[in-house]
């Protein structure tokens, strides 16, 4: 086998996991979450008793008290409970029936459950922001080169080594007869949103891609450019390889395939390129036709696809386009970046006819020579400008982005 890479020199954050900080983690969270136990008010015990398949009083206080106190949505967190009780069951790690000790579990548990779905869901998915950006260069825009293959490495070890791995094995750590595959299911369940039940078909599909982008580094790495990171990353692609055929349920290669299914805008669209990327190559062309950047109508296409209950994908959506939207203000032509994002906006659903779409889009240059004629100076014309993208993709949003 190769020898596995290290990218120790340039891969370790300050902010990395270790089991000691994870450890102190998890111990304040059961220090604030202990406490609250006695809170709970009993009538809503046994109200929520006689609704669930669990009769286990510990494990409702607990999952009412993280709803109550930390906001977190009760059906996830009573399920993420009862699926670890039930596996360790199965595995034949049963929790003596006696009442402190499941008051233990049930702390102990819903401390993970606080944790993952709480405080370390949005510093994992912040931590994916750099590879995002590559990903979406190399694989949905196309724009391929040995030295950005490799930056996408590195970036993969740096969160494998730093946060993913250390979090993988500490899990497990601290569950009993568990397997990375069992701690990978509650990571992503978590950053998801989802019950833990529910997830492996995703967990699945972030292991075929995985698989995918191994197959496409093949390729982009067949005549390399010459450099020390692109042979490094060369000979981790090999190493990554011999462990899918080897060991594919190793935490390296389970880490792997949890960041591959860290949630990022276009995630859907990234996954679906494994199967033929026939949705992708439709995207490119009218992207082409049209002369606009083709990351921009992926990124658009892919939050008018998000799958969520309407009004939070209602917010989703307006939260990204205000970053899009104040990125706009600080390119050298706002007035043209602006007019692609609406034809991106317009251009998503799908179902929007073609006359359509040049009617609104010339109602929108339309606008903007008013604005030009109306405001001479640069920078009240770009507040200006920021203030009618506002209100006209809001118009575009309510006319032809129907979610259900």
């Amino acid at each position: 086998m190769v020898n596995k890479l290290s990218y120790d020199a340039i891969a370790y954050a300050q902010d990395r996991f270790t089991s000691q900080n994870l450890k102190e983690r998890l111990d304040k969270v059961f220090q604030d979450l202990a406490p609250l136990f006695d809170r709970i008010d009993k009538e809503e015990v046994r109200r929520l008793m006689d609704g669930s398949q669990t009769r286990n009083e510990s494990i409702i206080r607990v999952s009412l008290a993280l709803q109550i106190y930390y906001g977190l949505p009760i059906e996830l967190t009573l399920s993420d409970l009862e699926f670890e009780q039930k596996r360790r069951t199965i595995a034949g790690v049963t929790i003596p029936d006696i009442p402190t000790f499941h008051l233990q579990f049930a702390i102990t548990e819903g401390s993970w459950v606080k944790l993952l779905r709480g405080e370390l869901r949005e510093f994992l998915i912040d931590k994916r922001t750099k590879l995002n950006k590559v990903e979406k260069d190399l694989f949905i825009a196309k724009e391929l080169s040995s030295d950005a293959g490799a930056v996408h490495v590195v970036e993969q070890k740096i969160l494998e080594q730093n946060y993913i791995s250390p979090l993988l094995k500490y899990w497990r750590e601290n569950h009993p007869s568990s397997s990375y595959e069992d701690a990978a299911l509650a990571i992503l369940a978590s950053l998801h949103k989802q019950k833990i039940e529910e997830v492996g078909p995703l967990f699945e599909a972030a292991r075929q891609y995985f698989y995918h982008i191994l197959d496409q580094f093949e390729h982009l790495f067949e005549h390399p450019q010459q450099s020390s990171w692109v042979e490094r990353s060369i000979a981790q692609i090999q190493h990554w390889r011999e462990l899918v055929e080897e060991s594919p349920n190793s935490l390296e290669i389970t880490s792997q395939v949890v960041i591959a299914g860290i949630p990022r805008t276009g995630m859907n669209l990234l996954l679906a390129l494994q199967k033929g990327g026939k949705e992708a190559e439709e995207v490119r062309n009218v992207a082409a036709k049209a002369n606009i950047d083709t990351s921009l109508l992926f990124e658009i296409k892919a939050l008018y696809e998000l799958d969520m209950p309407p009004r939070q994908w209602r917010e989703e959506v307006e939260s990204a386009l205000k970053t899009r939207i104040e990125k706009i203000r600080h390119t050298p032509n706002p007035a043209e970046e602006a007019k692609n994002l609406i034809f991106a906006l317009l251009n998503a659903p799908g179902k929007v006819s073609e006359d359509k779409i040049q009617q609104e889009i010339e109602e929108f240059e339309y606008g903007i020579e008013i604005l030009k004629r109306d405001v001479q100076e640069k920078y009240d014309f770009i507040i200006a400008l920021t203030h009618f993208l506002e209100q006209f993709t809001e118009s575009l949003l309510d006319r032809y982005w129907l979610h259900s």
